[in-house]
């Protein structure tokens, strides 16, 4: 057996966001009703040249939802997306002798782990 180390992506949950602003001055303003609505975690943000507000990256789906819920009710338009980062992913690689039967549950740590 051998380790193989490739760059992969690592999920980081549900992302809650809001786009489509004009200018940075028009999301501050959309920033300010968010806080005054009770959104007070609403990051301003660039995605390339345009302005974006984070409202938040999410593990529970439901979580996710419940804050673009409470977007909505301010009166504007949320969009839930999977949010990756780059990350090495690790790999055993083992070839097998002819013949062998590998049992899966061997390789069962637990948790996160294989």
């Amino acid at each position: 057996a051998r380790t193989v180390a490739l760059d992969g992506q690592a999920w980081l949950g549900h992302w809650v966001q809001l786009a489509g602003f004009g200018s940075a001055a028009e999301a501050e303003v959309a920033r300010d009703r968010l806080a005054a609505g009770g959104l007070a975690d609403a990051y301003l943000m660039q995605d390339g040249g345009t302005a974006i507000i984070s409202l938040g990256v999410f593990r529970d789906r439901g979580g996710a939802d419940r804050v673009a819920a409470s977007a909505r009710r301010l009166g504007f338009a949320p969009v839930v997306t999977e949010r990756y980062r780059p990350a090495v992913e690790h790999w055993v690689v083992a070839i097998l002798p002819p013949d062998s039967v590998l049992a899966r549950d061997a390789l069962a740590a637990g948790g996160s782990q294989i």
